[in-house]
């Protein structure tokens, strides 16, 4: 089975740390830290393996030249594009209020 190399760019982390502040709002500091271990440890899990087996994000026909697929987890959705062997996550969308959503 093909392995795919997954690089986080900066906007992701950018979107994980305004989720985990909610998270620490709501949940509590605990729960938002184990939340956000999780879903990177899940991103890259499914991610490593099998990124082709996502669907296409409605955010690819605004991407001119570049296919977007997302994968969901839970309430979220991960935002990412393939070239070659490497995936490259570009976002994470979710309840959390976003300066940038």
């Amino acid at each position: 089975m093909k392995s795919y190399q997954v690089r986080f760019r900066s906007e992701f982390y950018a979107d994980l740390i305004d989720s985990y502040d909610w998270g620490v709002e709501y949940w509590g500091e605990q729960a938002a830290i184990s939340w956000s271990e999780q879903i990177e440890s899940k991103i890259l899990e499914i991610l490593s393996r099998s990124p082709m087996g996502c669907s296409k994000a409605p955010e690819s026909d605004l991407v001119s030249g570049e296919e977007i697929r997302q994968l969901i987890i839970g309430r979220y959705r991960v935002l990412f594009a393939i070239h070659g062997a490497e995936v490259l996550v570009l976002s994470l969308r979710g309840p959390f209020n976003s300066s940038r959503a």
